[in-house]
């Protein structure tokens, strides 16, 4: 079987803890277990709000890790550009500071 999601063992091995294919409830749903995978989302978008939560009652200010604002003189807006970290990251298997997402 092989879809969208598809995580085999290398990729397991291999992908950072926040990569998308690791969602539960993905899995969930494409096991076919709609009423345990709305559960988990439900589950996760609560873990987020609280994330999110947290890090305004402490002042702290969101900022992406892999792309870094800049200024396109072109369209005269911020923009985000790919800052190449995550490949880094990846080939070392650099996971230690990614956030529980999951």
């Amino acid at each position: 079987q092989c879809n969208l999601n598809y995580l085999d063992d290398e990729m397991k091995r291999t992908l950072p803890p926040t990569d998308c294919r690791r969602r539960p409830d993905q899995r969930l749903m494409e096991q076919g277990d709609y009423e345990k995978a709305a559960e988990e989302k439900h589950r996760l978008e609560e873990k987020q709000r609280a994330v999110r939560k947290q890090r305004e009652k402490e002042g702290i200010e969101y900022k992406c890790k892999y792309f870094d604002q800049v200024y396109d003189q072109y369209s005269n807006e911020n923009m985000y550009k790919f800052n190449g970290i995550y490949w880094e990251k990846r080939k070392k298997m650099d996971y230690a500071d990614m956030p529980d997402l999951y």
